[in-house]
């Protein structure tokens, strides 16, 4: 377990320093890892901007720009269902034509699976504007590095165990005219290994963090700053602290076409007020982001493009400092979008993002609203309440099926396989239950 430890120290620390030695390495680097797939692709960079949920790990301050609900998931694939079906039929078909292979592109691929196959890295975001008191948001990071089988010195083996690690968060945010300013406070817990492994000391740890940012937005040109895991340091048993991955961001979006649009509109050189940016668009992202310890280093700089074609699909590109290049593409399907990013060799990132306010389903012709709810009954369960706009309510069906999916997936206990099943059943016929009768 140690190995795997200190090779992920590796992977998100700088590496200027020539010895651990001369600069103490930050525990749970898990923190640091990129999230969000469109950020990904774009070389991880999203401190300046970003338009959903999984975008308040770069910058808190993002979320003062909601005015919905809004759910993501990453690298967690829907419950068993049309919705997973028709997203793994399309994952294979992308596969194919852009990354030609299949083995790694899946709902839920192994994190750097040419290191450690077992290694997942799972985030999860939801957005709930309250009108005049902000917008609040619930997050959710899980890494693992998968199974761990123990032998002692002779080679005998003792057992095997799951290392994990995770931060749940609660962030608040608010908009004053163009400027969003939020942060986060996350409970961090840390498990590298069980006490039944007697050499060894200190295998769990916890401690609490928080977040700062603020973002502005002005017609296509956009930037912001933030603090991240600002907090006391994690301890494990009676081994020293280890200090958090703090660090300081900063960053630019650029959107040269709504620039434009701006600019156009404010003449009245279009008529019927066309907005160019709905056809095409184009940004450009640069982060730049700083260790506390030793801020003189540029540990992390990444930068990125993204073309939009008519608001449906989205090409991005991008590089990563010593992760080399990124690329990833994005399908808006209404409610749900599909994205999907590819880094540092094999990575992926697999992101679904929910937003019921773009329902076509508010609308006062009953059979449209009867169709739509009937075609989204065993998508997942909440679709059908997704679909009628009811992001909350979806979410409480749509959430337990995504745990219990985690456990049908990925056990090999038939009993626990059939009881997982079961419950994503019963909650499909619950959730199907209550979209037919408050129609």
């Amino acid at each position: 377990m140690s190995a795997c430890f200190f090779i992920l120290l590796s992977l998100f620390t700088n590496p200027v320093p020539d010895t651990i030695e001369q600069v103490e390495r930050p525990g749970v680097p898990f923190l640091s890892i990129p999230a969000g797939a469109p950020e990904t692709g774009m070389g991880s960079s999203g401190t300046g901007k970003s338009d959903h949920p999984l975008g308040i790990k770069y910058n808190p301050g993002a979320i003062g720009f909601f005015d919905n609900f809004q759910l993501a998931i990453m690298n967690q694939g829907p419950p068993p269902g049309t919705g997973r079906f028709l997203e793994n039929s399309w994952l294979k078909g992308l596969s194919f034509l852009l990354y030609d292979e299949t083995e790694n592109l899946t709902p839920e691929p192994p994190w750097l699976g040419w290191l450690i196959y077992g290694m997942r890295y799972i985030h999860g975001t939801a957005i709930y504007p309250l009108k005049n008191y902000g917008v609040f948001g619930l997050n959710y990071l899980y890494f693992t590095t998968g199974l761990v089988e123990v032998t002692d010195p002779q080679g005998n083996y003792l057992g095997s165990f799951y290392s994990y690690d995770y931060a749940i968060g609660i962030t608040y945010g608010k908009c004053i005219k163009r400027l969003g300013m939020g942060f986060t406070m996350k409970y961090v817990y840390s498990f590298l290994f069980p006490d039944w492994i007697e050499w060894a000391e200190g295998g769990s740890g916890h401690t609490g963090a928080i977040d700062f940012g603020i973002q502005y937005r002005l017609k296509g040109l956009n930037g912001g700053i933030s603090l991240l895991n600002l907090g006391p340091r994690i301890k494990y048993g009676d081994r020293a602290w280890d200090r958090l991955p703090t660090r300081f961001n900063w960053g630019i979006s650029i959107e040269p076409v709504v620039i434009l649009d701006s600019i156009l509109l404010k003449d009245k050189l279009f008529a019927n007020n066309l907005e160019l940016h709905n056809i095409i668009n184009i940004k450009y992202n640069l982060d730049r982001s700083y260790d506390f310890e030793y801020p003189d280093a540029d540990i992390w700089h990444g930068s990125g493009w993204e073309f939009k074609f008519f608001n449906y699909f989205s090409y991005r590109s991008g590089s990563f400092e010593w992760m080399g290049k990124s690329n990833g593409i994005g399908l808006n399907l209404g409610i749900y979008t599909i994205d999907v990013a590819k880094y540092y060799g094999d990575a992926y990132h697999v992101q679904v993002t929910i937003n019921p306010a773009l329902s076509n389903y508010a609308t006062d012709d009953y059979t449209k609203r009867k169709v739509f709810t009937l075609s989204s009954l065993f998508i997942a369960p909440g679709s059908a309440q997704f679909y009628k706009g009811e992001g909350v309510k979806g979410s409480l069906f749509f959430i337990p099926g995504l745990i219990l999916s985690n456990y049908y997936f990925n056990t090999k206990d038939e009993s626990k396989k059939f009881l997982s099943l079961a419950g994503i059943g019963l909650l499909y016929f619950s959730s199907a239950l209550e979209a037919l009768i408050n129609r």
